[in-house]
């Protein structure tokens, strides 16, 4: 395959090179996840989670090969990708989820505060990928407890809910 077809795989096309392209990955990602929860089961689609991992630490080296870093460069933005689809795993989609999800899937991404920041210490592609995996999962436990715990209540105090 030619090394270039891995970078702009890695960088979905021009997303990786705009500004901002982790959060335009990020939302970019939001219609696919939508479809493939609508459609797929949640053992599917955590199945296809773990082989767009697999295949992703492939596609991740050869990129960094092709622009001979080991560091996480912002162009790579495929590692978003897997860190959306990690963050609505088991979780119903509503507007609110979505918008409290990015929100907080952004938040630990950026910040890469613990336990981020020792995911991003790996070396070469699986630190790009496990710091991402890792704020997922930090963004959905703070998805799945505000849901349960903040927005149910005070909606249904309102009487929103």
């Amino acid at each position: 395959m030619n090394n270039s077809l891995w970078l702009h795989i890695a960088t979905l096309g021009p997303i990786g090179y705009l500004k901002m392209p982790g959060t335009i990955a990020t939302l970019v990602t939001l219609p696919v996840m939508y479809y493939a929860k609508l459609y797929m089961s949640n053992s599917a689609y955590l199945t296809a989670i773990g082989c767009l991992i697999i295949c992703s630490f492939i596609i991740i080296n050869k990129a960094l090969s092709v622009v001979q870093r080991s560091d996480d460069p912002d162009f790579i933005v495929l590692d978003e990708v897997i860190g959306c689809l990690v963050t609505f795993s088991y979780v119903d989609i509503t507007w609110k989820s979505l918008i409290v999800g990015v929100l907080l899937f952004r938040f630990f991404d950026i910040s890469k505060i613990f336990p981020v920041n020792y995911a991003e210490l790996l070396i070469g592609s699986l630190g790009i990928i496990c710091d991402d995996i890792v704020a997922a999962i930090m963004a959905w436990g703070g998805l799945y407890f505000i849901n349960a715990y903040i927005f149910e209540k005070s909606f249904m105090l309102l009487g929103l809910w």
